[in-house]
Parts: C-alpha cells; sequence; structure tokens
C-alpha cells in the first residue's frame, strides 16, 4: 500500500514533466562546441592570476571605524546628528539630507564620544549639535573623511 502511494504521485510527475525522454519539445538549442563559447574560454584562461597587478596603496576594505570626540564646553543639553550627505545653502551654511543621518542622540555637558562605520564612499561628514532653546544658532561643522579620529571643540 505504500509503495502504490509513492509510485502514485511519481507516474504523475514523469508524465507532468515529459516522462524524461529525449523529445523534440526543447526550446533551447545549446551546442557545447559553439565558437563563441570556446572564444570566452580562450579569453578566461589567458588571464592568470600571477599576472594580476594591485596599485600600492589598494584596500580591500569597504568600510573603516572613525571615531568622533565632541567637546563643546556647554552646560546644557544639546541633540546631535551627524550626517554623510549634505548641500550647502546661498549663505554658505550646509543644509543635511535627512535621509543620510548616520547618527543621532543626546549630549551631556557638551561630551561625546562614540565611533561610527564610515564607508570608502563617504568623503565628509556634517556634524551639527542643536540646542534645546531653538532660539540659538546650533553648532555645525564639516569634516573631511577618510579620517581615524574626529575632534571637535569650541
Amino acid at each position: 500500500m505504500k509503495n502504490l502511494l509513492l509510485i502514485i504521485p511519481v507516474v504523475f510527475l514523469l508524465i507532468g514533466c515529459g516522462g524524461g525522454g529525449g523529445g523534440g519539445d526543447d526550446a533551447s538549442t545549446s551546442n557545447p562546441d559553439s565558437p563563441a563559447d570556446s572564444a570566452a574560454a580562450n579569453d578566461e584562461s589567458s588571464a592568470k592570476f600571477e599576472s594580476l597587478v594591485v596599485p600600492d596603496g589598494f584596500n580591500f576594505k569597504s568600510s573603516y571605524p572613525v571615531s568622533i570626540v565632541i567637546d563643546l564646553n556647554e552646560t546644557e543639553t544639546m541633540f546631535l546628528s551627524v550626517y554623510g550627505k549634505y548641500s550647502i545653502d546661498a549663505t554658505g551654511t550646509p543644509v543635511p539630507d535627512a535621509n543620510s543621518r548616520i547618527i543621532a542622540g543626546e549630549i551631556k555637558n557638551g561630551n561625546f564620544k562614540g565611533t561610527i562605520t564610515a564607508t570608502s564612499q563617504l568623503k565628509s561628514l556634517l556634524i551639527e549639535a542643536w540646542y534645546v532653546d531653538s532660539t540659538q544658532e546650533p553648532f555645525r561643522e564639516t569634516v573631511s573623511l577618510p579620517a581615524e579620529q574626529v575632534n571637535i571643540t569650541n
């Protein structure tokens, strides 16, 4: 009985798939000995690993840590935002791209220490520290990358 229950689905599977025969309904007409395939194989075999040249200073890493240390000599709480993309408006003020925010948080007593992971495509950062009192102008600084550490003081 168990064998019968196994044989019936296998028969239907073979019928549905064409039975595995060498029928002529195959839409692909691949020829393993076609000239295009042999030319591609020759190109691949001509490049040897030993012949590759890597320039001095080339780095396979796609990211690196950046330490951020902020000391603003402030006693009130501030809010920190670090952005990876920004533009400069007509007055020369950096305007952040909100979608590029890397970190955001609170700064107590003007001090912050943290580490972010920057990618090799990231060329600069915009660091903003906002006061709770919105009438005060925020602290803004742009930093060029790559850098291992960013130190900001006022």
